[in-house]
């Protein structure tokens, strides 16, 4: 199992002090990057590994917010926008040992079952096997944009009570492209 994770951060405030009150500006990017390959079975066979997987977040966020005080009403306007784009690239495949692998366990449940390698000749596809064969290359790429605009408002009822009031609304849109790429041709042409 190896895997090689790179995360880091940058994150910044800025405040203004306007004569009716305070502005705040908050602006963050983050990316998480990670890489690894494994033995996916954990066995002494090779029956199935993970040669290449690949998964990425970033983020970009931005909030303005606009804070004062007015008589007995504490008030905060304000903005926030965030951009996150995901992917992930991945493979698994079956190893050299997958196919007699597959047989033994079809065989406990099926017994007299023939073998894939005798369904492959029964296909007229003799020498088609499963060993080397899956998922080649199957990629994700999702991208995330927020935007929001809330308000939080404290107003002293009396000097033992106040009453508050916030509201959020927020507008969200997601895309999602996928690439699903396999080569497991003896599979496909058993379900044809």
């Amino acid at each position: 199992y190896n895997s090689d994770v790179t995360d880091w951060g940058l994150s910044g405030e800025l405040t203004f002090a306007l004569p009716f009150a305070t502005l705040t500006s908050l602006t963050a990017w983050r990316d998480w990057d990670n890489r690894q390959a494994q033995d996916a079975d954990f066995t002494n066979l090779d029956i199935l590994a993970r040669d290449a997987q690949r998964r990425r977040f970033r983020t970009l966020s931005q909030e303005l917010r606009l804070q004062g005080k007015t008589g007995r009403l504490d008030w905060l306007l304000g903005a926030y926008f965030a951009h996150e784009r995901l992917t992930l690239v991945d493979d698994l495949r079956y190893g050299a040992d997958y196919t007699r692998y597959a047989d033994a366990l079809v065989r406990l449940q099926v017994p007299g079952f023939p073998g894939y390698a005798a369904i492959a000749a029964a296909l007229g596809r003799p020498g088609d096997t499963l060993d080397g064969r899956g998922i080649v290359r199957d990629s994700w790429d999702q991208g995330s944009t927020n935007v929001a605009l809330f308000t939080h408002n404290v107003l002293a009822l009396t000097d033992r009570i106040d009453l508050t009031l916030g509201l959020r609304s927020t507008r969200e849109r997601k895309t999602l492209d996928a690439s699903l790429d396999g080569d497991n041709s003896l599979c496909a042409a058993i379900l044809g």
